[in-house]
């Protein structure tokens, strides 16, 4: 849903609770973060994730998404700073 400089909030199909550790796959990338905040209704949570790593796929969506987070989260484990704009 958002990707900011305090992490990742996403809509998911199950409950998840403050302190979930969390794997979100974005193609042939990986994210791996903590859940700091949930809020529950009938299709999920809505969750506010710290991210803590990041395992980028070589793919063009793996390149978005490190284009992404080197924006937004550019000192995150996995994450290449500077990395070349997505066309």
């Amino acid at each position: 849903m958002d990707v900011s400089q305090s992490g990742v909030r996403a809509q998911v199909p199950l409950h998840l609770s403050p302190g979930s550790v969390v794997k979100l796959q974005v193609g042939d990338s990986v994210l791996f973060g903590e859940v700091h905040h949930s809020r529950e209704d009938d299709r999920g949570s809505e969750v506010g994730i710290e991210v803590v790593r990041v395992l980028i796929g070589e793919s063009e969506l793996g390149r978005l998404v490190n284009a992404i987070l080197a924006e937004s989260l550019p000192n995150t484990p996995g994450v290449t700073a500077g990395a070349p704009e997505f066309l």
